[in-house]
Formats: C-alpha cells, structure tokens, sequence
C-alpha cells in the first residue's frame, strides 16, 4: 500500500496536492526478465494543485507500507533496493516552485545513417516550473560558425508530450556536422546541449533479406550488406568475400554473391545437416571478410567495413537436424514410432516405407489409411492384433517422394529392423515432465504433467512418489496419487505453494517419479526434477526513488512502486500481491474505506467519492455507506 503524508513546514494537503492512498497488484504478466532476475514496475498517480503562491519548493513524504495478506517472501526496501525497511518505506517528493527556462535536454545522441542522423536526448532534469512546450535543434557543418537552418522547431510527438528524437535528413558523408537542441517553456528557450555525427562512407545496414521462416537442410540464408555509396566487388570462385553468421553459436560463411556495381551486397549461406538455432540468425558486429585476393572498393578505393551487430532474428531460425525414432511401441493393432521433434502432418509416405514383422513373420499394414502422422508420432495400423508375448519389429526405409519431415521439412532418418527394442504394451504407458525448469519456493505451485500413451475410456489413478534434496515437503506430502479422468491422456500434478516449508533455506532439486500400479505401465520417462529456489526473500517491493520533485498545478503524476526478485528466482506464475485497506484524504474529511482492484482509481473530493460507477460499486466506509453518504468535517 501507497500512502501520503505533509511534512511539517512542507507541502499541505488539499493545498498542494491530492493523494488517494493505494494498493498496488502484481501478477506473473507483469514481471518481464532484467538479466538473471525478473522485474516489475507499476505506478501510482498522485495530483499536485497550483496554489499560485510565490514560495520556496516544498516537500511531502510517500510511504510504502506492508498490507495484510502479503506473501512472507516479499520484503519492502528502500529504494536503493538492499536496505531494508521493515513494514514501512519512505520516499521523499519535492514540489518545486519555479518560474525558470528549462534546463538542459539529457543524452543528445547523434546517431549517423545513409543520409539522415537521428538525434535522440531526454528531457532535462528541471522544466524550470513550467511543462516544456517544445524542442528545437539546429545543425553546423562548419563547427558552429553558421547555421543551416537556425533554430527550428521538432514536430511534436503524440498527444501533449513534446517529441524527444527527430531524424535531419539529407546530410552529406565525409561532413562533420554539428548538432544543437534545446528546450523551451512559456518562460524561454534554456541552454543548448551539442553532440557531432560525420555520416561514413561504409556500411549502412546488414539484414537477413531472405524470406522469414524456419530453415532446412538445403535452404539458403541470403543476408545483405548496404553501403553508403556503390561498391565494386573484385573476387575469384575460390576467394570471395565473406559474412560470418551466427547460427547455433557457430560461425558459418556466407559467401557474397551478388551486387556488385550497386550500394548493396547478398551473400549466401547453404544450411547443412547439423545446423540448429531455436533463437534466431545473428551477427557479431564487424564479421564482414574480404580475403586476399578480393576487394570491396568505391573509386578505386577500399571501403570501410565496420558494421553493427545483428541481433537474434526470431524469425530467421535454422533446423538442420534430420527427425529420428527416440521409441517404438505396440499396442493391440497398431504400431506406434516415437519421434524426437513435430512432424509434418502432411507428410504421409506409402505403406511401402514400412517393414513390420511379428514372430519374425512380416505382417502387412491395414487397407485403407493404415499411416497417420501427428504430433511427434506415426501411427501404423497392423491387419492383425498384437499380444503381449508376440516379438515385433519395424523398420522405415525413406522413399524419394513422401517421406516423412518435420515442421521445417528436413526428411527422417530412416530406421533399421534392429534398431529399436519394440515395447508391445497391453496397458497404457505413464511417463511425466515438469511443467517449468524451476519454480521459486514459497512463491509459485509445483506442477508435473503426467502422459499416457493411448487414453481409456475409464479413470485411471497413478502412483508417483517424490524425493527431495531439502526438506521442502512434509513427509506426508511425498507420495501423491493422480487421477486421469476417463478418455484423457493427460493429467497434472500439482504442489501448492502454500505446502512448501517456510523454514527451507537450500536450494536444490524436487524430483517426482512414477511408480508402477495396476492398470498402466511405466513408460520410458518415468521421472522429471525441478529447481526449487530457495530466497528469503524472493521478491522485494520497493518505491522507485528515495525521493521525488513535481511543480505544483502539474496535474496528474506518479510515483512508482517496483517488485522485483532475487537473483535465480525464476519468473512467478501467480505473481506476488499487495492489498489491503485504503485511506484517503482530502481537505478536512478522512474517509477510511476497503477498495477492490478495480476501484483504484477512486478519490474523494470534496467529501465524496468519486470514480465512477465500477468506482462508486466496489467501495464501502467502515460502518458508513460511501455510496450514498456525504462525509463532511474532520470526520
């Protein structure tokens, strides 16, 4: 929960500002990955009311306090995120009374293009107690001895926010130009903060330029280099220049192919059997090759070919990785191959690809559709029943048209008469896997898939037992039983947060097996662990800054309250809460009233709540009816 309070000799309420006291949520969406931890950020309104009164800057103070029901792992900090404060953290705000130009804009970066350098900054640290209506830039190419043109006004950006970045176009390479901006109020222009760009005669971009998709062994990555001017390319077939690609975390060539005589270069890269990046093609800053031999010159001269990195391409991945058989399993009339990847649906080949043989009899396939592709399965349907003690083989042989791929189309491996033990199961096989690598303790339930290889048309319970390497568990706990409800192949074990010991300080692994019993098998996955991470605390909540500065008559503005976890703390599934009863001040009336979440954004003015409907229905005063009842007084 967000408070406020007036310090003595400071800001008063009602006066300077309004301030609803607030309670801030945070779910598992919220937390996005900061390095090795994960982290959210919300923030809380507060209104600063223009007293137009001469004064020096004055001060109130923001509390964020704990609030019934919040987890025992969330800890509050100050906003230096170490130092803890028990249940209650201050953060300072300062209400500057100011009538100067603005100070000057922060970060000017001049960043150089083809024909155009981007400016970007930040806004000044003082808008000189006035909003900042505007910036203007203004460019020198002969260091600041004239300029073309002179101050000239950056279209705004959206709604009333003044834009921060504005592209010059239409600059010259080999120039060094000059950049100034600077910010204006109603009160002026402030000082002029400087950077300078020279726009090179080198490399402008790299981009994947082929269509996005998921390559195959076979497929040709084709990246292009663009260059500020039109390059000539000299090169023979066994020395070209080069673009070394990261795929995988493997450097592979691609070698140019084409482009010479024009401002842009394609090079080439043919995907091999072996290749994988589930992440996406990039690019190491500066791995653009030429070796002896060859040349990229622009009249006559050799170009610059330093380049930026590319980043991971989400939609540029690479799987070279042929599909192969990881189990065989019989079960009644059909065999079923197990392979390691998604299979192409599509891809159905003849009855002809397959070799099956039961007691060493070859066994033909069913009439009709006997070959379904799905999942990461092929399923045979056999002309005959299979029992349990019969001995059966399957082999494949990949035929030269229609054999069985993967989502990226690489063709399977084929599979030879011995190169499976076939399981012949009269029962469904149970395997299980977790649902996540590693929960944090205390902060999220524990949950395990469990998968049976045909579903039956009855309710099945499985046995599990789980071991732990810290004493996360009561004893009790360590032996569960899982029902499948009738038809599922599907079922999910699940550990509830509130289970695991509070008192666990290792971290370490909780591991859940499946135990035979009657009615299934135990398949080939017959256990899965997990990381139990074990942090006290896990999470800290915290207001942003330790203290904050906002000009009265400003309106609306926010102070900041951030989750965030410790280091290794997996990200959260349910999220970390923070709720509890709400107090809100205005004027001479104290209205104290509990507030569901949607009701943030409620206020009271001028005795009354306000907010709106959805507002006005989620808030009851403590043996007062707010909805209906005027509060007035000190009350």
């Amino acid at each position: 929960m967000v408070s406020t309070q007036s310090i003595p000799g400071g800001a008063e309420f009602g006066t300077d500002y309004v301030f609803m006291q607030n309670r801030v949520k945070f779910v598992g969406e919220d937390f996005t990955a900061d390095g090795d931890v994960w982290q959210a950020r919300k923030e809380v309104a507060l209104t600063f009311v223009d007293d137009a009164i001469v004064e020096a800057d004055e001060e109130l103070s923001v509390t964020l306090e704990r609030v019934p029901g919040l987890a025992s792992r969330v800890a509050l900090r100050l906003s230096d995120g170490t130092t803890s404060c028990g249940s209650s953290c201050p953060s300072t705000v300062t209400i500057a009374d100011d009538d100067g130009v603005p100070g000057l804009p922060r970060s000017l970066t001049a960043l150089a293009g083809d024909d155009t350098v981007e400016l970007s900054w930040e806004a000044p640290e003082s808008d000189g107690g006035r909003m900042v209506e505007k910036y203007q830039y203004r460019v020198s190419a002969d260091s600041g001895l004239s300029w073309s043109p002179d101050w000239t006004d950056v279209a705004q950006g959206s709604g009333e926010v003044p834009a921060v970045g504005y592209p010059v176009p239409n600059l010259e390479h080999g120039i060094e130009y000059r950049f100034e901006v600077r910010a204006v109020n109603a009160n002026g222009a402030g000082d002029a903060a400087v950077d300078q760009a020279t726009l090179p005669e080198t490399v402008v971009s790299v981009a994947l330029t082929s269509a996005a998709q998921t390559y195959a062994i076979g497929d040709e990555v084709q990246a292009t280099v663009t260059f500020s001017e039109t390059v000539q390319v000299r090169a023979t077939p066994s020395e070209r220049p080069w673009l070394e690609l990261d795929i995988g975390g493997s450097g592979r060539r691609a070698l140019y192919s084409s482009g010479s005589g024009t401002g842009a270069l394609v090079f080439g890269y043919t995907v091999s059997e072996g290749d994988e990046d589930t992440d996406g093609i990039a690019l190491d800053a500066n791995r653009l090759m030429v070796p002896s031999g060859s040349a990229i010159e622009s009249s006559g001269v050799s170009v610059a070919l330093e380049h930026q990195a590319l980043e991971a391409q989400a939609g540029h991945k690479v799987d070279g990785v042929r599909p192969s058989v990881d189990v065989v399993t019989a079960v009644s009339g059909a065999v079923l191959l197990g392979f390691n990847e998604l299979l192409d649906a599509g891809s159905v080949p003849g009855a002809s690809a397959f070799t099956v043989t039961v007691n060493d009899s070859d066994v033909s396939l069913a009439a009709g559709d006997p070959v379904r592709v799905g999942g990461t399965e092929v399923t045979l349907t056999l002309a005959a029943t299979v029992t349990g003690t019969d001995t059966v083989t399957v082999s494949y042989t990949a035929p030269g048209t229609g054999a069985i791929r993967d989502v990226a189309g690489n063709a399977a491996v084929s599979v030879a008469p011995d190169a499976h033990v076939v399981t012949n199961l009269t029962q469904p096989a149970v395997t299980i896997a977790p649902a996540a690598e590693a929960y944090g303790l205390g902060i999220d339930d524990v949950v395990f898939t469990l998968t049976r290889t045909v579903p039956v048309e009855a309710a099945l319970a499985v046995e599990v037992a789980l071991t732990q390497a810290g004493e996360y568990l009561d004893a009790k706990e360590l032996t569960r039983t899982v029902t499948y409800e009738p038809g599922n192949s599907t079922a999910e074990l699940r550990i509830r947060r509130h289970m695991f010991s509070a008192s666990a300080t290792q971290t370490g692994d909780l591991s859940a097996a499946v135990t035979p019993g009657s009615g299934y098998l135990v398949g080939s996955a017959s256990s899965a662990t997990v990381r139990m991470v074990v942090a006290d605390p896990a999470v800290t909540v915290r207001l942003e800054q330790a203290e904050y500065r906002f000009v009265e008559g400003a309106g609306a503005a926010n102070v900041a309250v951030v989750a965030r976890t410790v280091a290794g703390i997996p990200a959260t599934v349910r999220g970390v809460r923070h709720s509890g009863v709400d107090a809100v001040h205005t004027g001479g009336c104290r209205v104290r009233h509990r507030l569901r979440v949607y009701a943030k954004s409620c206020e009271v003015r001028g005795g009354r709540l306000h907010g709106g409907r959805r507002c006005v229905a989620g808030a009851q005063g403590g043996g007062a009816d707010v909805r209906r009842r005027r509060h007035r007084g000190g009350g």
